[in-house]
């Protein structure tokens, strides 16, 4: 079987690299083509894959003009997503398409005729694919998410220890992680929810590396956050060892939400209207976030429901099942792309 795949963005590197692994290992041929100009192709050639960069369809079809499917992730950045869905629409006809989600809401915002077929997460994936994108629901698949096998598998809650020491943290920490906007905006709603209920708590807030370039006022609103003390700076740690120091984590939807819940620790999407929702909606389309439609984690959507998702995470009473990452879902995709050909 011969595969041409297709990715520009992190996400979507992390999508199809342990599905190009496994199909290879099947003795699957698979090409593939990453965006020029986006991050995958430095993601897949540090793991080993060969690329070949792509910057027009005619590029890829010039050279594999009938493959027997052709795999796209559903990257969502805009000069990639736009390649993306050209090359759906050259490949239509040709042999079937299919679309593979790195998370819940990638890929909901097609402009062209969607793939034939998408592998998605869980039954919500299932239900947006089916409600956004008017797929029949025979149409899609639900395999778990590819990019997110490996989440929690190198977790150290010792390293949490470690950050702590270095942080002279002894009591509660709430850690918070960025997006690209509204970041410094919700922050802000978690201090003051923090500060109003006299929480005893340290907070450590870590950015999202492109903040600066979505919006420059939050940076400027981040800095002066941190010239008044009200927080610690984490962006010299990475992710994973802040939520190992963390007793709970806050973000509008950062993924390290999801990281948070896959190792068990509390987590909170903070969505209030002019902040982190109208920043979601804007990314997303959707009005509620999915991990909370999965009951691992509260969704709070007014200062009361955030004061309230804090006392009970800060308290240790945290109502909310941990998420289980299906760590067969590059297999469950090779398995579902062979019953096609």
């Amino acid at each position: 079987m011969k595969i041409v795949s297709m990715c520009g963005d992190a996400g979507g590197a992390n999508t199809l690299f342990p599905v190009i692994q496994e199909l290879q290992a099947r003795g699957h041929e698979v090409v593939v083509g990453v965006a020029n100009g986006g991050v995958a192709a430095n993601i897949l050639l540090d793991r080993g894959i060969d690329v070949e960069g792509i910057s027009t369809p005619r590029n890829l079809l010039s050279q594999h003009s009938n493959p027997d499917i052709y795999i796209s992730s559903m990257c969502s950045g805009v000069a990639v997503h736009a390649l993306l869905e050209r090359l759906l629409d050259e490949y239509a006809g040709i042999c079937l398409r299919v679309g593979i989600q790195d998370i819940w809401w990638s890929g909901l915002r097609y402009e062209c005729l969607p793939p034939d077929k998408i592998c998605t997460g869980d039954e919500v994936g299932k239900r947006l694919i089916s409600e956004v994108l008017k797929l029949p629901e025979e149409h899609i698949k639900i395999t778990g998410f590819p990019a997110m096998t490996e989440l929690g598998v190198e977790y150290d809650s010792q390293e949490g220890d470690r950050i702590r020491e270095k942080l002279g943290i002894s009591g509660k920490l709430v850690v918070f992680a960025g997006q690209t906007v509204n970041t410094a905006f919700v922050l802000s709603d978690v201090l003051h929810a923090l500060l109003s209920q006299n929480f005893p708590v340290h907070v450590v807030a870590k950015r999202h590396p492109r903040m600066m370039e979505a919006v420059a006022g939050q940076s400027l609103f981040w800095t002066h956050l941190l010239e008044q003390g009200k927080m610690l700076d984490g962006d010299h740690f990475s992710m994973q060892d802040l939520i190992a120091a963390a007793d709970v984590v806050c973000a509008a939807f950062s993924t390290a939400l999801l990281e948070a819940r896959a190792v068990g620790k509390p987590a909170i999407s903070v969505l209030l209207p002019e902040t982190g929702l109208s920043a979601f909606q804007n990314e997303t389309g959707l009005s509620s976030f999915p991990l909370a439609d999965l009951g691992v984690m509260p969704q709070a959507c007014n200062e009361r429901d955030l004061h309230h998702a804090l006392r009970d995470a800060l308290s240790g009473e945290f109502p909310y099942k941990p998420f289980e990452v299906d760590r067969q879902a590059p297999q469950k995709v090779a398995d579902f792309l062979e019953t096609l050909v």
